[in-house]
């Protein structure tokens, strides 16, 4: 996850998140994009590499703000 987060240029954080079955809390790692250079790596990515099924409609609708967004 680390070679991800600085992929992204990103910062790579840890939660702890509880289940829905009771089994306790289980760590959960988010590597979060907090600036443009960052999403603008991700962008490229994700269109190079695009994601299957629903995921791939999520980053199009996600893309389209951020294109709003930032040009």
């Amino acid at each position: 996850m680390q070679k991800i987060a600085i992929f992204l240029q990103s910062k790579l954080g840890k939660h702890s998140i509880s289940k829905y079955d009771r089994s306790g809390k289980q760590d959960d790692w988010r590597a979060r994009i907090v600036n443009k250079k960052g999403a603008t790596v991700l962008t490229n990515y994700f269109d190079v590499y695009p994601m299957f099924s629903s995921k791939h409609l999520n980053y199009l609708s996600w893309r389209n703000a951020y294109t709003i967004t930032y040009y």
